[in-house]
């Protein structure tokens, strides 16, 4: 859980609990394939899934936040059931023409997904630790079930223009449908149906003058239609508390992304490789979770916000000698708001009197950090036993709340820790591993976001009376250890 800055001397403790996830997956996924001839290969395949996720929660009841409530908790439970069937064909074509290389592939995907989603709420009262104790029962609140439908017929072709000369096209139709229905019988204004259908272009151009080195330029365009859960959950006058419900709300359009890419890899001997890539992706109509900042620092709504950009460059060195291997990662991402918009943000300092706060083009989206590193080491110390060391490293990012980058909290601050690992291999099919991830024991916060804490009496207790605004972090995670046993059936030795 997020905690405020106040809270945060202690990171193994809760805000308010219970706070419980229990998700149970099952599928069953079939790939077929065929090559016809030498020219033609056929790929086929068949998915089916079921997950089911029950939630029990705990959070403050709305009304203390106007400093008037009966009961100062609500206990929440939520149960989503999916039922996901899904389906691809591929058709590859090797056939020259005119003399040259050239790969055509035509292709399609269908998926179709079933959800039943039921939330109900209790009143409570919170205990000395932040607990919960009701004797009141739970009373359903929403009862619904959505529909969604993803389709998409695809083609791509490579031409081989010289040796040294590959062009690519390819187009892609893709649509949606997301259907919503009440099954309460309270709530017939949460029935809906939203369609959202796009041809999507792409092309890349890649020129390989000596084997191992490769200069690439690529443009690409997408879509990407609204969850269930970003439609249901689209007001500001009601927001929710997500992703446990669903709420009549108005429609959001789709999200389209427009990408450009030049990079390059290049092999500077039989043991050093290096890549580098710049890119910029701009998405139209993008959306964002705008936090209400209410009683639950997870309340909030989905919103179009206009135009956003993600730019930026990734380099890598990969190598090795013998016994030894290494790679090194570098990225550097700077995604900014380019579209204005006013968000409500009542916890960032500098809100005006409404709550409201000002977002400008070029402010950073929160929670992307601008600078990620990775260093991974990897020795083979004996004939069957491995060792390798990670380090991972991210620069800071700003708090959800703080889109204008403005709250005198500042942004999350950056981190780094090292993880462990080891194998070794036994003769015929086992293997024993180990990993330990933050070595270290660093304590750091992977996220942030801004809230109001109603826990500010003695010992954290709650108190509705001296609420104050604060930054809310999540502590990363502590050192932690596995070791176990492996086996794999005709593993190559």
């Amino acid at each position: 859980q997020a905690l405020p800055l106040s809270m945060l001397g202690s990171p193994r403790q809760a805000y308010t609990w219970p706070d419980e996830t229990e998700n149970r997956l099952g599928g069953v996924n079939l790939r077929a394939s065929r090559a016809i001839d030498e020219l033609n290969l056929v790929f086929a395949n068949l998915y089916y899934r079921e997950t089911k996720t029950s939630v029990s929660n705990s959070n403050v009841n709305d009304d203390c936040a106007t400093g008037s409530c009966t009961f100062a908790a609500v206990n929440n439970r939520s149960t989503i059931d999916q039922d996901r069937l899904g389906a691809s064909l591929q058709y590859t074509r090797l056939a020259p023409i005119g003399g040259r290389k050239n790969q055509l592939t035509i292709g399609g995907n269908l998926d179709s997904a079933h959800t039943q989603f039921t939330g109900e709420s209790q009143p409570a009262d919170f205990t000395a630790d932040r607990g919960t104790a009701s004797s009141e029962p739970f009373e359903l609140d929403t009862a619904a079930r959505a529909r969604q439908e993803l389709y998409s017929l695809y083609v791509q072709n490579v031409l081989s223009v010289t040796d040294a000369w590959n062009v690519t096209l390819a187009a892609s139709a893709n649509g949606a449908r997301v259907r919503i229905e009440d099954t309460s019988g309270t709530q017939p204004e949460l029935n809906g149906e939203h369609s959202f259908f796009r041809v999507n272009p792409a092309a890349g151009v890649a020129w390989s003058p000596r084997r191992g080195d490769t200069w690439y330029a690529n443009y690409s365009e997408g879509m990407r239609a609204p969850t269930p859960v970003e439609l249901t959950c689209a007001d500001p006058a009601a927001p929710c508390r997500l992703p446990n419900i669903f709420l009549a709300d108005p429609p959001l359009k789709k999200v389209v992304s427009r990408t450009i890419e030049l990079g390059l890899r290049h092999a500077v001997s039989a043991s050093l490789r290096v890549s580098a890539a710049v890119f910029r992706t701009d998405l139209s109509d993008d959306i964002q979770f705008i936090s209400t900042s209410g009683t639950a620092i997870n309340a909030g709504f989905f919103q179009n916000v206009g135009d956003t950009r993600r730019q930026g460059l990734e380099l890598a060195l990969e190598g090795g000698t013998g016994r030894v291997r290494f790679a090194v990662r570098y990225a550097r991402v700077n995604a900014t708001f380019e579209s204005p918009f006013t968000a409500f943000s009542p916890n960032n300092s500098s809100a005006d009197a409404a709550g409201d706060i000002r977002v400008e083009p070029g402010d950073r989206i929160p929670g992307i950090p601008r600078d990620a590193l990775k260093l991974r080491g990897e020795l083979d110390a004996f004939e069957r036993a491995s060792f390798g060391a990670t380090l991972l490293a991210f620069s800071s990012q700003y708090a959800r709340g703080d889109e204008n980058n403005q709250d005198r909290n500042g942004p999350v601050p950056g981190y780094a820790f090292v993880n462990l690992d080891a194998r070794w291999r036994f003769p015929g099919d086992w293997e024993l591993f180990a990993t330990v991830t933050n070595l270290f024991d660093r304590t750091y916060a992977s996220f942030g976001v801004l809230g109001a804490n109603f826990f500010t009496g003695p010992g954290n207790s709650f108190d509705a009376a001296s609420v104050q605004s604060e930054q809310f972090r999540t502590p990363g995670l502590p050192r932690a250890a596995w070791v176990g046993l492996r086996y794999e059936s005709g593993r190559k030795k």
